[in-house]
This record gives structure tokens, sequence and C-alpha cells, in this order.
């Protein structure tokens, strides 16, 4: 790299790797699926495959009335009922594979017990026989023996999300938050839950919380490269390298088949140091270097020749010891094998191949030569 020729390649190698990185990060989303814990080859992931072949359908989702407080009995009744017609009618829900609600059983109950439509009126107590009658368990009172004196909570167990909208981990909290929404503005007091949703959560929240823990991280280490490096001409290449490593492994994540999700994003932000080490001892070197002429281009020289192989050395055995993760079948391990690699693959390239030449370009600060040693007289 110590040729114009050489110099240029070396840009233009790093400059299509971020164009590259910022494409895969562009089209990057968050996505996790409880069942990518059991091994690709584990008898559960075939039968995960062949259900969804043969037997998919959409996520069963309730909606949940409970905290009353001071809603009188007309109130409650007019909650319950907008809950159902929402269910019945929303674009969420697929209609076709619904079963009738324990409200649509207790209307026909009502209409042919009492030849009249349901209504508000004396809907506690008719709602205590109609549980009494059907067995249902999708209601409860503050107290079974006093109806009368309300409810503690109901239960709308009858919706079946459309499975398109549940394709992605983006989709199932657009769809989630949206199904929110619309029922909260039904119903004060009403809220959809379903067992997915305990990790249909993270996908809401990793993409920002992995943000502001790179962003911590990288910051505590910039600070420090400007500490231990208070050369601008000098670390200003060293946290350009650093920056490109990170965008560089976040990015091809993409390409690799990842998405965003909490056991990547963890592997990232501790796989963060590592893009630091290689960086900065070329740079930490490079300062110090007290090469014959110094010249830019002569230290960069020099400090390749001082610490190039160790640099290339830690990176070497970093690969050993993670190569052996390659063919697993855990997802897990399969993961931590991908961050390493991305950071060792990068690291190598930004630090060994592109900082010098930004270092020799950027014409950083060198330190006063050191006086050579001084002989100690015996006397």
């Amino acid at each position: 790299m110590q040729t114009m020729p050489g110099k240029i390649v070396a840009l233009s190698a790093f400059v299509a790797f971020i164009a590259i990185s910022i494409v895969g990060m562009a089209n990057q989303y968050a996505d996790f699926k409880l069942e990518w814990f059991f091994p690709a080859d584990s008898y559960v992931q075939d039968y995960f495959d062949m259900a969804d072949e043969h037997f998919s359908q959409g996520t069963r989702v309730s909606v949940y009335l409970r905290d009353f407080g001071g809603l009188s009995e007309s109130q409650v009744f007019k909650c319950a009922q907008d809950v159902e017609n929402y269910l019945e009618s929303s674009s969420y829900f697929d209609q076709a594979n619904q079963r009738a609600s324990w409200f649509a059983q207790m209307s026909t109950w009502h209409t042919s017990t009492y030849g009249s439509a349901l209504s508000s009126t004396g809907f506690y107590a008719k709602l205590k026989t109609f549980q009494t009658q059907s067995g249902s368990q999708n209601m409860a009172f503050k107290d079974a023996n006093a109806p009368t004196q309300g409810l503690s909570k109901l239960r709308f167990s009858n919706g079946i999300v459309r499975k398109h909208l549940t394709t992605t981990g983006t989709d199932r909290w657009d769809t989630m938050e949206a199904m929110r929404r619309e029922i909260k503005a039904t119903c004060s007091v009403a809220f959809p839950f379903g067992f997915e949703f305990l990790w249909w959560e993270e996908v809401g929240y990793i993409g920002a919380e992995f943000v502001r823990n790179a962003t911590i991280c990288l910051g505590a280490i910039l600070v420090i490269v400007f500490l231990m490096i208070p050369e601008l001409k000098v670390n200003i290449p060293v946290i350009l390298s650093i920056l490109a490593t990170v965008a560089d492994v976040i990015g091809f994540f993409y390409w690799w088949g990842e998405t965003i999700n909490g056991v990547i994003c963890i592997y990232t932000v501790i796989c963060i140091g590592l893009a630091v080490d290689y960086s900065a001892h070329i740079g930490h070197i490079f300062r110090l270097s007290s090469a014959e002429g110094a010249d830019a281009e002569q230290r960069a020289i020099d400090t390749m020749e001082r610490i190039g192989t160790s640099v290339t050395h830690a990176l070497l055995s970093t690969l050993l010891a993670v190569v052996v993760l390659a063919p697993s079948k855990s997802f897990v391990f399969s993961v931590f094998f991908k961050v390493l690699f991305l950071v060792v693959m990068f690291g190598f390239l930004n630090a060994i191949v592109v900082l010098p030449v930004l270092l020799s370009l950027f014409n950083g600060g060198s330190m006063k030569p050191a006086k050579a040693p001084q002989a100690i007289s015996d006397a």
C-alpha cells in the first residue's frame, strides 16, 4: 500500500464495503421467533415446518376488559358490545375462521329465553345466569354470589389475527400496536393479548435499545481514544476505521440473512471492543513512531513493521478460536460465529489495510523522536 495505485485500491474497497453496508442497514429489520432456539436439524424444527406448511393459521388473540372502575352496568355492556362488533368487523382478524364468541352465544340464548334482544337492562344478572348454564369461563364477578356488584374481568377469545399480518417481526409489532390503539379507542378498559406477544414486544424495542447501547459503548470508546491518542490527525483516522468496522459488521448481518434481535445485539455490543483494539494499536504506534525522516509515509511503514505482525496474529487467533463454531446448528453459537467472523474480517481490512493509508494521507503528527539511550558509566 505504499504506492498510489495500492492506496486507491485500499480506499476503493473501503468505500465499497461502506456503501454495501449502508444498503444492508437500510434494508435491515428486527425479527425473532422462539423456535429459532431449537437446533436447525432438530425434529422440533421439522414439526414447525410441517405445521406451518399444512396447518398454518393466524395467531389467536384475546381481548380483555378489566379495571372497570366507575363504569356503570350500561357502560360495561356498551364496551362488551363494541368489542364484539370490532372483532366481527376488524380487518386484522380472520373473520372466516373465528368461532362464535360468548357474547354472540349469549345474545342468541337471551333471544330464545326472553324473546327479546340482549340489552344493558339487568346485564349482570343475566350474564351470571348464562355463565351458570353454559359453563363459560370468560367472565369473572367481583362477588359470584352477588353478580349485581359488577365484574372484575371479561374476555373475548375468539379472535384470530390474519397470518399475512404477522410474517416478519416488524409486521407483528405494527399489527399488535395497531390493534392496541383501535381496541383502546373502542373501549377504554379493553386491550388485546396473546401468548406470542411476550416476544413480539422485543421487536418494537430492540432497535432503539441496540442503537442506544452501541452509541454509549462507542461514545465511551471514542473518549478513551481521544485521551490515549491526543493527536487529531492520528485519532480521526483511527475513529473512522473503528466506525467503519462497526458499520460493516451491522450492515453485513443483512446480507448474511440475520435480523436484528436480542442475541445478535448483545454479541455486537460486546464485539465493538475487538473492532477498537486492532485500530487503536496501529494508531498508537504510529503516533509514537520515530522513524527516520519523520515522514507520514515512512511512519506508516515503520508502524506496520513494528506491530503489524502482532495485530495480524491477534486477528488470526480470534478467528481460529471461533471457526470451530461455523458448522454449529445452534442459533446462539451460529450467530456468535458470524459476529466474530465479521469483526475479524473487517477489523483486518480496516486496521491493517486501510488505516495505514488514512494515516499517511492525513499526515498525522508524531511525537518527538526519543533520545538514544546513554551508556551508564561504571565510575
